[in-house]
């Protein structure tokens, strides 16, 4: 059986009340005979809905009792552990019941007043600052494999211009010894000064290929440092402004969480304490009513019928007064009279005869008669001749302030 177990604003440890969804697998033990027994005690008589119920307020039950026990953040962040506990406290009383709770999963868990929201915040933040970071390490790695680029591209450059420079000698070279030969050929022919000549220009051309490769290499060198230097430094800034952002965005989660904590505490604090207010209210009231209600009781046993007696006589004028009430708005009343009662008194005779039937109805539904002599003088209740009699005579004092009223003249015999 698949059971949806659901414990709706339970409060936990710390007062945050939650809500936590579960879905659980239940079998009744079919290899063990003693829990074949226990089952069939258990369930013989219900349906399978019925069990159902009952599996599930058994597992409500101890659900409830692990939320109260554990704290909100406990139940959020280990969920396997809490799943856990539930089903080893709910485990006996299903055995006891012949049933095997096979599995228990928490499906979802959420609170009303954001909790759990605050709860996500930090590790978010935490997310972030690390991506920021991941981005920042990205950035420095392209900068640095952009300078080593560049300075790849000057250093081949500067290979280029050394070899340049080489062949440039070499074809100074040639060209000098070319020259050598026409020099040679010419000092036989000239002054010996102008082969002297040719060897100076050599040695300047050497001296001056040497200074400007000497230059060169004291180029790269200097770009080689300055590479260098602005590598650490990039990779110092990115770092520190990194770990800067990380730290305020820890610090600004925390505060947030702290926050959102202490709201849903006070908030917590305040709806018990009008729950229990209000509960001491219901309590007084209830308490009062139930005062009342015993001081009436004992008023009713300490006069016993007298009490009733006196209610219904202080009852009985208004009730006659009603009856007759209809005669008074009466503009004209006409009699016909058949070999009986003649005139108004007919009219009187009806409403005591009417008011006769209600005191009837009061003895019966009282249980009492008029007649029983066997009560005490105190407790006695009056016949119901005597009520109507001192009905009669309101209800005739009524009849004859509205004959009165009305006059003679609205009366005829037929």
């Amino acid at each position: 059986m698949t059971l949806n177990v659901e414990s709706q604003k339970v409060y936990s440890n710390g007062g945050v009340p939650v809500t936590v969804k579960g879905v659980a697998q239940v079998k009744i033990q079919g290899k063990d005979l003693a829990g074949l027994r226990a089952a069939s005690e258990m369930f013989l008589d219900k349906s399978e809905d019925e069990i159902m119920d009952i599996a599930k307020a058994t597992l409500d039950g101890h659900q409830r009792s692990i939320i109260a026990s554990t704290t909100i953040e406990n139940i959020y962040k280990c969920r396997t552990e809490f799943s856990k506990n539930v089903q080893q406290s709910a485990q006996t009383d299903l055995i006891d019941m012949g049933l095997t709770l096979v599995s228990y999963t928490v499906q979802d868990i959420s609170d009303e007043l954001g909790h759990l929201d605050a709860l996500g915040q930090g590790q978010t933040v935490k997310v972030r600052a690390d991506a920021r970071i991941e981005i920042a390490q990205s950035k420095k790695q392209s900068d640095v494999e952009s300078l080593k680029m560049d300075h790849d591209k000057k250093k081949k450059d500067l290979e280029h211009d050394q070899l340049a420079a080489l062949r440039m000698l070499e074809f100074k070279e040639n060209e000098a010894k070319r020259n050598k030969d026409v020099f040679e050929n010419q000092a036989k022919a000239e002054k010996a000064g102008d082969l002297k000549k040719a060897e100076i220009d050599k040695i300047i051309a050497q001296q001056q290929f040497a200074v400007s490769k000497f230059e060169k290499e004291r180029e790269t060198a200097m770009m080689a440092k300055k590479r260098d230097i602005k590598r650490i430094e990039l990779i110092d800034n990115v770092q520190k402004k990194a770990d800067f952002e990380c730290a305020a965005q820890i610090k600004l989660a925390e505060a947030h969480a702290a926050k959102n904590k202490a709201e849903a505490e006070s908030l917590a604090q305040k709806i018990k304490t009008i729950a229990e207010a209000e509960a001491h209210i219901i309590n007084l009231q209830k308490a009062a009513e139930a005062e009342v209600l015993r001081n009436r009781a004992e008023a009713f046993a300490l006069f016993g019928n007298a009490a009733k007696l006196e209610m219904v006589l202080a009852t009985l004028p208004r009730l006659t007064a009603e009856i007759a009430g209809p005669i008074t708005e009466c503009k004209k009343i006409t009699s016909v009279s058949q070999d009986g009662s003649v005139g108004f008194s007919r009219i009187t005779n009806e409403v005591f005869e009417v008011l006769e039937q209600v005191c009837g109805s009061v003895s019966h539904i009282t249980r009492q008669s008029g007649g029983n002599n066997d009560e005490p003088d105190n407790n006695r209740r009056p016949s119901t001749e005597s009520i109507a009699g001192s009905s009669r005579e309101t209800s005739a004092s009524r009849a004859g302030a509205a004959t009165s009223r009305y006059g003679s003249s609205f009366l005829s015999r037929g």
